[in-house]
């Protein structure tokens, strides 16, 4: 679900970065600066709205893959069932901190992003709002990729434990949609913006240009940040559209799966749970 909430914000916030570039925002008797503000932050707010929920993808995830591990039936730590409990909760949720710290901090930014762009469409307090954005939130955006790329690491890894990938039979494959999307929502943005004029990256490499005697070449660049904001919602649409279709493909309906997906773990302890014998848990399925 979560790339078809990316597909229909995606596609609101291309109509409102097209009513700026084609200047169809315009209203007699209002600046075209404030309606430039307000059609931007409302480009801003939808995207935010779509990674919102993509958190929320990921903490399901990070709840699945604890379920799992906290109901293991490989790992056997003896026969003292509290004991058992409490030790696999622990590393349960140990193994899936990386996850959980993205959504933590993810839903954190969002809702600061979401706060930040209201109060700028207010007179009164759009300046504060700028310099917050330009010290705070785009220093935090590069942070955040590095978070990114850490929670994606932790899928990849935690998806490979023989619990989670027998119970969903093949689960590294079956999140690779999820792992994509990640990567387009937090790191395109931050790719686009770094190549516009007048960026770090722009201005480093125009100090040094001259040394490769490429100076007419490199002045024909003339990539905007509202270019960059346009290229990134119309690349969002083609893309979610991918790892729409890759998702359908990889979860097509799957009886082992679908059993271990429903099977309730947290049922009566000789029903659902493992059963202690000498050598271990023996699975009692079909009590």
């Amino acid at each position: 679900g979560t790339p078809l909430i990316f597909i229909v914000m995606a596609m609101r916030s291309l109509i409102r970065i097209w009513t700026v570039m084609t200047g169809t925002a315009f209203r007699e008797g209002t600046a075209w600066e404030d309606m430039e503000r307000l059609e931007i932050a409302t480009y801003q707010m939808d995207l935010e709205l779509a990674v919102g929920f993509q958190f929320y993808a990921c903490l399901m995830f990070g709840l699945l893959c604890t379920s799992f591990l906290q109901h293991s039936r490989i790992v056997s730590t003896g026969r003292d069932r509290k004991y058992t409990q409490r030790y696999m909760r622990i590393v349960a949720y140990t193994a899936v901190q990386g996850v959980y710290a993205f959504v933590f901090i993810g839903v954190l930014r969002t809702i600061f992003d979401i706060t930040v762009t209201y109060i700028s469409e207010m007179p009164k307090y759009h300046e504060q709002a700028q310099v917050i954005q330009v010290k705070i939130l785009d220093k935090v955006g590069t942070i955040f990729s590095f978070v990114t790329l850490l929670c994606m690491l932790n899928m990849f890894l935690i998806s490979r434990v023989p619990d989670i990938a027998n119970g969903l039979n093949g689960a590294n494959p079956k999140f690779t949609s999820v792992r994509l999307l990640l990567l387009i929502a937090q790191i395109q943005p931050q790719v686009l913006q770094a190549i516009t004029v007048g960026s770090t990256l722009y201005k480093t490499v125009s100090e040094n240009v001259a040394k490769f005697h490429m100076e007419e070449e490199f002045s024909r660049w003339t990539f905007t940040k509202k270019q960059a904001l346009l290229a990134h919602a119309a690349a969002l649409n083609v893309e979610c559209l991918i790892v729409g279709c890759l998702t359908w493909l990889l979860w097509r309906p799957d009886s082992k799966r679908d059993k271990a997906l429903m099977m309730d773990l947290k049922a009566d302890d000789g029903v659902a749970q493992a059963r202690e014998v000498e050598d271990g848990y023996e699975p009692l399925l079909d009590a």
